[in-house]
C-alpha cells in the first residue's frame, strides 16, 4: 500500500472536477487543483475553510501519486463505488449519486463536478489535441504514401515513444545518435513526420509552461491581495504552483534542445546519402 493516508469514502475525482483519465495527466491535475484552490479560498464574503482546503489538498496527493491512485480505486471498488474508469451512457465518468462526506464541508465540490460535467458534455462535440494531432498525422502520411510508395517508414516512426518528451522522463527518444535514416526521411528523400509530431509535442509543453505560470502569478497576486489573514493558505497554493511552473519550465528548454539534437543528426544523416 502507499503511504499515502486517504478516505475510500470521498470522491477525490469529484472534489477536483476531473476523470479518472484527466487525473493520470499532470498538467489537467494542476490545472484543476490551483483553479479550485484559487477560487474558492476563504473570504471575508465566505467560502470554504482551511479545513476544507486540506481536503482538496489531500485529493491532489492522492490522485497524483499512480500507487496511491491506484490503490484508492481498487479500496473503493471493494467498498462498491463506480470504477471511475468506467463511462456512462453519455459518455462522461461515473461519480457517486449520493454526496461524499466531503461535500459537508466544501459546499463547491458539487458545483464544481456539475461545472465540469456541464463542459464535458459541450466539449464532446469537439476534437481533443490528441484527435487534431492523430489528423494531422494521418494527413501528412497521406501525403508521403502518394510520394513516397509504401509507409513503410512510418510504421517505423509509429513505434517511437514521444511520452518522454512531454514528462521529461527516460526512453530512447532522448539518444538521437542511434536514430536511423528512415526516421528522419522516406527513401525519396522525403521528409517523414518525425519532427513535426516532436514539434507538436514541443509546443504542448511550452502551453503547459505558460499556464502554470499564469498560475503562479495568479496563486501570488492572492496571497499579495489577500485581507482575510489567509497569508499561510495562499503562501502553500503559491509554493506549489511555484514548484510546477519550474518543473514545466525544465521540461520544455530540455525538449527545444531534443529537437535541435535530432535537427542535426537528421542533417548529418543526408549528407552521409
Amino acid at each position: 500500500m502507499a503511504d499515502h493516508r486517504y478516505d475510500v469514502h470521498k470522491d477525490y475525482y469529484a472534489i477536483l472536477g476531473i476523470s479518472s483519465e484527466d487525473a493520470r495527466r499532470p498538467s489537467k491535475r494542476n490545472k484543476a487543483y490551483t483553479k479550485l484552490a484559487l477560487k474558492n479560498r476563504p473570504n471575508s464574503a465566505g467560502g470554504i475553510t482551511e479545513e476544507s482546503f486540506k481536503v482538496v489538498k489531500e485529493a491532489y496527493t492522492v490522485l497524483g501519486d499512480a500507487s496511491a491512485r491506484s490503490d484508492y480505486d481498487e479500496d473503493r471498488r471493494a467498498q462498491g463505488y463506480p470504477n471511475p474508469d468506467e463511462p456512462t451512457a453519455t459518455g462522461s465518468h461515473t461519480t457517486l449519486t449520493a454526496p461524499t462526506t466531503s461535500e459537508a464541508y466544501l459546499p463547491s465540490a458539487s458545483s464544481s463536478r456539475e461545472d465540469a460535467g456541464s463542459r464535458a458534455e459541450q466539449q464532446q462535440s469537439m476534437p481533443s489535441k490528441e484527435e487534431k494531432r492523430a489528423k494531422r498525422d494521418r494527413e501528412q502520411q497521406g501525403t508521403h504514401r502518394e510520394r513516397s510508395g509504401p509507409s513503410r517508414d512510418e510504421a517505423h516512426i509509429d513505434r517511437i515513444d514521444f511520452d518522454p518528451v512531454r514528462s521529461g522522463g527516460r526512453g530512447r527518444i532522448w539518444t538521437p545518435w542511434k536514430f536511423s535514416f528512415e526516421t528522419y526521411y522516406h527513401d525519396d528523400y522525403v521528409a517523414t513526420s518525425f519532427l513535426g509530431r516532436l514539434r507538436t509535442v514541443i509546443q504542448e509543453n511550452k502551453d503547459e509552461w505558460q499556464a502554470d505560470r499564469k498560475a503562479s502569478e495568479d496563486a501570488h497576486r492572492a496571497m499579495v491581495e489577500d485581507t482575510t489573514g489567509s497569508r499561510m493558505l495562499y503562501g502553500t497554493i503559491w509554493g506549489d504552483a511555484q514548484t510546477r511552473e519550474r518543473q514545466s519550465e525544465a521540461i520544455y528548454h530540455r525538449s527545444e534542445s531534443l529537437l535541435e539534437r535530432h535537427r542535426k543528426r537528421a542533417k548529418a544523416l543526408l549528407k552521409r546519402r
